[in-house]
């Protein structure tokens, strides 16, 4: 079976969007409170953006052996 043949791993795809979603979240909450380190944050927006990315890869059954 060719890659393009496979079907696409929607199930596992549409997990790590949830996922991503509190992720994103998290970021907007530690964003608004008063002491938060902008790090903390930021950290929450960058798994945001790798685990919509992963999401990407993982629907379209791209290999991240790279």
């Amino acid at each position: 079976m060719t890659q393009k043949s496979r079907p696409p791993r929607t199930e596992e795809a549409a997990h790590l969007l949830r996922l991503a979603s509190l992720d994103e979240k998290v970021f907007h909450a530690l964003l608004n409170a008063s002491k938060t380190l902008a790090a903390h944050a930021l950290f929450h927006a960058q798994q945001a953006v790798e685990k919509t990315l992963k999401a990407v890869l993982v629907s379209r059954r791209i290999s991240q052996d790279a």
